[in-house]
């Protein structure tokens, strides 16, 4: 990994741009609700939080933590705080599962994709952080995964956007990197198996890519993902799309093929324009089908008005 070097608008995010996103947040409370069709009737816990639920750790106390759940001897032991971690029975957590491949390396107006993603993670973190609500986040790229367990505080925050951080600004345009469709198979892997290590709860899981490498793998592991907790694919996608060019050529990369398209050509940016529109609202349809709802995150608009209009729909259940 990287050191956050870089401070390119819509291209890297240092940690203290992911800290600075605080203020496009403020007031905004996402509450722990649970929304979705993977969370059945009779299903859903109360809003209001308790001290009782599953025991899940021991750990360094953290500001923001609940000040009775120190354990006093674990304390005097170590001479440092530390605190019971609870998994509240009647509080939810929610996972985000951030995209950071290669393939997200791209954006043709505003900001990258991978860029979006990040910030909308962000977004999602520092609401959460208002509502004193657990966030946790899975982040992959071409060849690692991260997760991170569903915590509270200011530490865990800063801790989750180093991550974040770090993943964001590892991306270059270096070709010798090798694109890992498969990664996004692998993440969910880790997904379902982090979620029966941390806490067996139901949870809300967003899932933030641009689906490269999607395939009926994919779609089968969401489906049992959303059978257990409340599963949202947030499809990140170039504003390209919106404005595809008339003119010059466009390289086309389609497993190890490559070819060079003259965009000039009607019939070739026609079939080009349909085979990309095709293949979102392809995922679109097949995660719908096994009850896992989409939305998208459009490179060329402002991440936060994206976010604000997220939250303010019924599945991302909001308090003002």
């Amino acid at each position: 990994m990287t050191d956050c070097k870089k401070n390119v608008q819509g291209t890297y995010l240092s940690i203290d741009d992911l800290m600075h996103l605080r203020s496009q947040v403020k007031g905004v409370r996402i509450s722990p609700r649970l929304q979705g069709r993977g969370i059945r009737q009779g299903q859903y816990s109360s809003r209001q939080l308790g001290r009782g639920g599953q025991f899940e750790e021991i750990r360094q106390y953290a500001a923001g933590d609940d000040v009775r759940n120190i354990d006093w001897n674990v304390t005097a032991r170590h001479r440092t705080p530390y605190v019971r971690s609870y998994c509240e029975e009647r509080e939810q957590k929610r996972l985000l599962v951030l995209d950071q491949r290669s393939s997200m390396f791209f954006g043709s107006s505003l900001m990258m994709k991978s860029y979006g993603a990040a910030s909308l993670a962000a977004h999602l973190i520092w609401a959460d952080q208002q509502a004193n609500n657990r966030t946790g986040v899975v982040v992959f790229n071409d060849h690692l995964i991260e997760a991170t367990p569903a915590r509270q505080g200011l530490q865990h925050l800063g801790n989750l956007f180093g991550i974040i951080s770090q993943f964001n600004n590892s991306l270059s345009s270096d070709i010798s990197v090798t694109d890992n469709p498969d990664m996004l198979n692998q993440a969910l892997d880790i997904v379902q198996q982090h979620q029966k290590q941390h806490c067996q709860g139901k949870a809300q899981i967003i899932v933030i890519s641009d689906f490269s490498g999607f395939s009926e793998t994919t779609c089968h592991r969401m489906a049992a993902l959303n059978s257990h907790h409340s599963v949202i694919a947030v499809q990140v996608y170039d504003s390209l799309l919106d404005h595809f060019p008339e003119s010059g050529y466009f390289t086309a990369i389609n497993d190890s093929q490559t070819a060079r398209l003259n965009m000039a050509n009607p019939k070739v940016r026609g079939d080009l324009l349909n085979a990309l529109t095709s293949r979102i609202s392809s995922i679109r349809k097949q995660l719908n089908q096994v009850g896992v709802f989409t939305t998208r995150l459009h490179t060329g608009q402002s991440v936060t008005d994206q976010f604000h209009a997220m939250v303010n729909s019924d599945r991302l259940a909001t308090e003002s």
